[in-house]
């Protein structure tokens, strides 16, 4: 059965221990801290010995059959670490996780570690298998507005507090790499004593160590947060992303917003988040936003896109990180831009 990472502290009290583990989620950091916390309590439940094998073809499932079977009579009671690099594939798989789960190994403890897994994968077959004959830990990287407080507890695990506005700042720095927010963790327990952290010195000692992706771009266009999606632009920069993918990102939502301000009935817009592939809550709240909007404005931000995507392609003159950044602080709600073109969202 599948549990959220938040369970997993009471799971792992079971008695006896359950024989069949796997951990998947969308953060590495996440992923090893729930493996390690598997592994001790596997250990201290007395499976002492431990053997990893790491799969990095999706169809080499065929070659674990003596790793999962194999114990002889007077072997300790073991803990058998499976790492997927990839995700199964091949007509076997489902075979194999059924024969897994209504025959775990005896005397073993198995532990699956899964690579993140998109919604497609999470249907197939062997998934479902796993998911109903295992205790599948889904590990979840929290949101920005979730990062404030992991920063909290994970200071006060150590010890240490900090204001609101230092917990603001720690998690702008290191939004979407806990990897890198971990080791700073660490070096602020080396740093500074148990208690209050000193606002100015742990701002010159933690360095910037955010990551972002296309995707968050878009969500920021989405949602008109013109500060943020211009911050992002700037990252995506120094970060070496290709000026494609950022053009991308900004089409994609300058666009959902136009045909959602030319929608003329609201309900329209749950068939424009589908075909433009927005599923969460916040995307479709913005595209309902969004029917409030003038279509003029839009088709202005529009004008700007086609700008860009001439710019990236060497046709038009111009700095293109710059308009990037032109085109993001111009979707402020604040900000009003004339109407001097006509451009549809269909063209682009």
């Amino acid at each position: 059965m599948k549990y959220p990472a938040a369970r997993l502290p009471q799971l792992l009290t079971r008695s006896p221990f359950p024989p069949l583990w796997a951990v998947t989620g969308d953060e590495p950091l996440l992923i090893e801290e729930a493996a390690d916390a598997i592994r001790t309590h596997a250990k201290a439940a007395g499976f002492t010995a431990r053997e990893r094998v790491v799969i990095d073809k999706g169809d080499a499932l065929t070659t674990l059959t003596l790793a999962t079977e194999s114990l002889s009579l007077f072997a300790e009671s073991r803990l058998l670490e499976l790492r997927f690099l990839v995700p199964p594939q091949g007509k076997e798989a489902p075979l194999w996780f059924a024969a897994l789960c209504d025959r775990p190994p005896e005397a073993t403890v198995t532990l699956l570690i899964l690579p993140p897994l998109d919604w497609a994968t999470k249907k197939t077959r062997w998934y479902q298998t796993l998911e109903k004959g295992a205790i599948l830990v889904e590990t979840q990287a929290p949101s920005r507005t979730q990062l404030p407080q992991w920063w909290a507890e994970r200071l006060h695990a150590q010890g240490q507090h900090a204001s609101r506005e230092l917990l603001a700042y720690l998690a702008e720095c290191s939004e979407g790499n806990l990897l890198a927010a971990k080791q700073q963790l660490v070096l602020l327990a080396l740093l500074f004593p148990p208690g209050p952290l000193p606002e100015a010195e742990v701002r010159a000692a933690v360095a910037e160590v955010a990551r972002f992706d296309p995707f968050e771009l878009r969500l920021a266009v989405l949602t008109r947060n013109a500060t943020r999606a211009a911050r992002l632009i700037t990252a995506l920069r120094d970060e070496g992303v290709a000026e494609a993918l950022v053009l991308w990102a900004l089409a994609a939502g300058v666009r959902a917003l136009a045909r959602a301000s030319e929608a003329a009935d609201p309900r329209a817009v749950d068939a424009i988040a589908k075909s433009e592939k927005l599923f969460s809550p916040v995307e479709k709240q913005a595209l309902r936003s969004a029917t409030r909007l003038e279509s003029a404005q839009c088709h202005q931000w529009l004008r700007r896109v086609a700008q860009l995507d001439r710019i990236a392609k060497g046709v038009e003159a111009g700095d293109f990180w710059c308009e990037a950044e032109r085109l993001a602080l111009a979707l402020n709600p604040a900000t009003r831009t004339s109407a001097d073109f006509s451009v549809t969202w269909s063209t682009l």
